[in-house]
Protein backbone atom coordinates (compact mmCIF):
# COMPACT_ATOMS: atom_id res chain seq x y z
CA UNK A 1 0.00 0.00 0.00
CA UNK A 2 3.44 2.25 0.48
CA UNK A 3 4.66 1.47 -2.52
CA UNK A 4 1.41 2.70 -4.69
CA UNK A 5 1.06 6.22 -2.36
CA UNK A 6 4.18 6.98 -3.75
CA UNK A 7 4.34 6.49 -7.08
CA UNK A 8 1.10 8.92 -7.07
CA UNK A 9 2.67 11.91 -5.64
CA UNK A 10 5.71 11.36 -8.11
CA UNK A 11 3.22 11.94 -10.95
CA UNK A 12 1.80 14.70 -9.56
CA UNK A 13 5.50 16.81 -9.31
CA UNK A 14 6.04 16.17 -13.06
CA UNK A 15 2.63 17.55 -14.45
CA UNK A 16 2.57 20.67 -12.16
CA UNK A 17 6.85 22.52 -11.79
CA UNK A 18 5.50 25.79 -11.69
CA UNK A 19 3.94 25.25 -8.52
CA UNK A 20 4.69 27.36 -6.13
CA UNK A 21 4.09 27.05 -2.21
CA UNK A 22 3.54 30.17 -0.27
CA UNK A 23 4.81 30.74 2.90
CA UNK A 24 2.24 29.91 5.98
CA UNK A 25 2.63 30.73 9.66
CA UNK A 26 2.75 28.49 11.64
CA UNK A 27 -0.18 27.60 13.25
CA UNK A 28 0.10 28.41 17.09
CA UNK A 29 -1.94 25.99 19.00
CA UNK A 30 -5.16 27.74 20.36
CA UNK A 31 -6.04 26.63 23.87
CA UNK A 32 -8.37 23.87 23.10
CA UNK A 33 -10.95 23.11 26.24
CA UNK A 34 -11.46 19.30 26.70
CA UNK A 35 -15.21 19.06 27.59
CA UNK A 36 -14.93 16.68 30.34
CA UNK A 37 -18.25 14.74 30.76
CA UNK A 38 -19.36 14.02 34.33
CA UNK A 39 -19.38 10.40 34.57
CA UNK A 40 -22.55 9.14 35.64
CA UNK A 41 -22.66 5.87 36.97
CA UNK A 42 -25.91 4.21 35.57
CA UNK A 43 -27.78 2.10 37.88
CA UNK A 44 -28.14 -1.48 37.10
CA UNK A 45 -31.57 -2.64 36.76
CA UNK A 46 -31.90 -6.52 37.61
CA UNK A 47 -34.71 -8.02 35.75
CA UNK A 48 -35.36 -11.50 36.59
CA UNK A 49 -36.96 -13.16 34.02
CA UNK A 50 -38.20 -16.16 36.59
CA UNK A 51 -41.13 -15.80 38.41
CA UNK A 52 -41.42 -15.19 42.13
CA UNK A 53 -41.97 -18.53 43.88
CA UNK A 54 -45.08 -17.49 46.46
CA UNK A 55 -45.34 -19.54 49.51
CA UNK A 56 -48.09 -21.28 50.89
CA UNK A 57 -48.74 -20.49 54.46
CA UNK A 58 -48.13 -23.58 56.69
CA UNK A 59 -51.53 -24.64 58.35
CA UNK A 60 -51.10 -24.80 61.84
CA UNK A 61 -52.26 -28.51 62.96
CA UNK A 62 -54.54 -27.73 66.17
CA UNK A 63 -54.89 -30.40 68.67
CA UNK A 64 -57.87 -31.65 69.44
CA UNK A 65 -58.80 -32.24 72.85
CA UNK A 66 -61.85 -34.86 73.59
CA UNK A 67 -63.22 -34.64 77.02
CA UNK A 68 -64.67 -37.55 77.66
CA UNK A 69 -68.41 -37.47 78.77
CA UNK A 70 -69.37 -39.21 81.93
CA UNK A 71 -71.56 -41.66 81.43
CA UNK A 72 -73.13 -43.58 84.74
CA UNK A 73 -73.02 -47.32 84.28
CA UNK A 74 -76.22 -49.12 83.50
CA UNK A 75 -76.74 -51.29 86.36
CA UNK A 76 -77.22 -55.30 85.31
CA UNK A 77 -80.91 -56.27 85.52
CA UNK A 78 -81.19 -58.27 88.33
CA UNK A 79 -82.06 -62.01 88.08
CA UNK A 80 -85.29 -63.80 87.67
CA UNK A 81 -86.54 -64.34 91.30
CA UNK A 82 -87.67 -67.30 91.82
CA UNK A 83 -85.44 -69.17 89.50
CA UNK A 84 -86.98 -71.26 86.28
CA UNK A 85 -86.89 -74.67 86.26
CA UNK A 86 -85.47 -75.33 90.19
CA UNK A 87 -87.40 -77.94 92.00
CA UNK A 88 -88.68 -76.06 95.15
CA UNK A 89 -88.55 -77.41 99.02
CA UNK A 90 -88.77 -75.62 102.77
CA UNK A 91 -87.59 -72.38 100.95
CA UNK A 92 -84.73 -73.58 98.78
CA UNK A 93 -84.61 -74.00 95.02
CA UNK A 94 -82.42 -76.64 93.89
CA UNK A 95 -81.24 -78.09 90.63
CA UNK A 96 -79.05 -81.26 90.07
CA UNK A 97 -79.71 -81.98 86.16
CA UNK A 98 -77.25 -79.30 84.26
CA UNK A 99 -76.20 -80.20 80.98
CA UNK A 100 -72.52 -79.29 79.67
CA UNK A 101 -73.45 -76.28 77.80
CA UNK A 102 -75.19 -74.47 80.88
CA UNK A 103 -71.99 -75.77 83.01
CA UNK A 104 -69.71 -73.95 80.40
CA UNK A 105 -71.12 -70.82 80.23
CA UNK A 106 -71.74 -70.56 84.09
CA UNK A 107 -67.47 -71.32 84.48
CA UNK A 108 -66.97 -68.27 81.55
CA UNK A 109 -68.70 -66.24 83.81
CA UNK A 110 -67.35 -66.95 86.87
CA UNK A 111 -63.66 -66.76 85.25
CA UNK A 112 -60.34 -68.26 86.00
CA UNK A 113 -59.44 -66.39 88.95
CA UNK A 114 -63.06 -68.07 91.04
CA UNK A 115 -63.14 -70.72 93.10
CA UNK A 116 -65.68 -72.41 91.27
CA UNK A 117 -63.09 -72.73 88.42
CA UNK A 118 -60.65 -73.97 90.60
CA UNK A 119 -63.29 -76.53 91.71
CA UNK A 120 -63.89 -77.27 88.25
CA UNK A 121 -60.31 -78.50 87.45
CA UNK A 122 -60.25 -81.01 90.31
CA UNK A 123 -62.89 -82.92 88.62
CA UNK A 124 -61.12 -83.61 85.55
CA UNK A 125 -58.86 -86.74 87.75
CA UNK A 126 -61.72 -87.21 90.60
CA UNK A 127 -65.23 -88.57 90.57
CA UNK A 128 -67.59 -84.88 91.34
CA UNK A 129 -71.29 -83.87 91.34
CA UNK A 130 -72.82 -80.45 90.73
CA UNK A 131 -75.83 -78.81 92.01
CA UNK A 132 -77.20 -75.04 92.02
CA UNK A 133 -78.95 -73.86 94.96
CA UNK A 134 -80.58 -70.61 95.87
CA UNK A 135 -82.65 -69.12 98.78
CA UNK A 136 -84.72 -65.95 99.36
CA UNK A 137 -82.01 -65.61 102.81
CA UNK A 138 -78.25 -65.31 102.47
CA UNK A 139 -76.84 -68.78 103.52
CA UNK A 140 -73.83 -71.19 104.38
CA UNK A 141 -74.74 -74.28 102.12
CA UNK A 142 -74.12 -77.47 103.50
CA UNK A 143 -74.74 -80.17 100.86
CA UNK A 144 -75.00 -84.01 101.97
CA UNK A 145 -74.48 -86.60 98.69
CA UNK A 146 -73.38 -90.19 98.32
CA UNK A 147 -70.66 -91.62 96.30
CA UNK A 148 -71.65 -94.90 94.01
CA UNK A 149 -69.56 -97.11 92.58
CA UNK A 150 -70.08 -99.96 90.12
CA UNK A 151 -73.47 -101.80 90.01
CA UNK A 152 -74.54 -98.86 92.31
CA UNK A 153 -72.23 -99.90 95.28
CA UNK A 154 -72.30 -96.95 98.25
CA UNK A 155 -68.55 -95.91 98.06
CA UNK A 156 -68.72 -93.24 101.00
CA UNK A 157 -70.71 -90.33 101.93
CA UNK A 158 -69.77 -86.48 101.29
CA UNK A 159 -70.38 -83.21 103.29
CA UNK A 160 -69.67 -80.06 101.11
CA UNK A 161 -70.12 -76.86 102.86
CA UNK A 162 -69.79 -73.85 100.74
CA UNK A 163 -69.01 -69.92 101.83
CA UNK A 164 -71.92 -67.57 102.65
CA UNK A 165 -74.03 -66.66 99.23
CA UNK A 166 -76.04 -63.83 98.65
CA UNK A 167 -79.95 -63.53 98.93
CA UNK A 168 -81.69 -64.60 95.98
CA UNK A 169 -78.25 -65.81 94.30
CA UNK A 170 -78.02 -68.92 92.80
CA UNK A 171 -74.65 -70.82 93.98
CA UNK A 172 -73.33 -73.71 91.56
CA UNK A 173 -71.95 -75.92 94.10
CA UNK A 174 -68.99 -78.71 93.08
CA UNK A 175 -68.91 -81.82 95.14
CA UNK A 176 -65.74 -83.14 95.02
CA UNK A 177 -64.85 -86.76 96.48
CA UNK A 178 -61.12 -87.87 96.79
CA UNK A 179 -61.92 -90.50 94.59
CA UNK A 180 -60.05 -91.18 91.17
CA UNK A 181 -61.88 -90.89 88.07
CA UNK A 182 -63.18 -94.47 87.08
CA UNK A 183 -66.43 -95.67 85.09
CA UNK A 184 -69.72 -96.37 86.86
CA UNK A 185 -68.77 -94.18 89.20
CA UNK A 186 -70.94 -91.07 90.28
CA UNK A 187 -71.71 -88.68 93.10
CA UNK A 188 -75.56 -88.08 94.23
CA UNK A 189 -76.93 -85.03 96.14
CA UNK A 190 -79.20 -86.22 98.87
CA UNK A 191 -79.76 -82.69 101.16
CA UNK A 192 -79.28 -79.44 100.98
CA UNK A 193 -79.78 -76.98 103.85
CA UNK A 194 -79.49 -73.45 104.01
CA UNK A 195 -76.97 -71.88 107.45
CA UNK A 196 -78.32 -68.36 108.39
CA UNK A 197 -75.53 -68.48 110.79
CA UNK A 198 -71.78 -69.53 110.60
CA UNK A 199 -71.24 -73.50 110.66
CA UNK A 200 -69.52 -75.58 112.39
CA UNK A 201 -67.02 -77.26 109.91
CA UNK A 202 -64.71 -75.46 107.80
CA UNK A 203 -66.01 -73.15 105.13
CA UNK A 204 -65.79 -74.05 102.10
CA UNK A 205 -64.75 -77.63 102.57
CA UNK A 206 -65.69 -81.38 101.15
CA UNK A 207 -65.07 -84.30 104.11
CA UNK A 208 -65.49 -87.47 103.07
CA UNK A 209 -66.50 -90.76 104.96
CA UNK A 210 -65.58 -94.30 103.23
CA UNK A 211 -68.33 -96.63 103.85
CA UNK A 212 -66.34 -100.17 105.11
CA UNK A 213 -67.22 -103.66 105.20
Amino acid sequence: MRVRLTAFLIALTLISPTITYAATKKPTPAPTKVATKKSVAKKQVVTSTSKATVKKPVKKKVRRVYKRKRVAPIPSPSPKWPPVNFHFESGIYLKVAITGKELTGILAAAGKSSQLYKDSQKCAAQVCGVIQVASADACYWEVDSVLYGANNATIGNLRTFTAKSYAKKVTTVFLITPQAMEDGYRVSPVTAKCWTTTPLDAVPSNTFTAITG
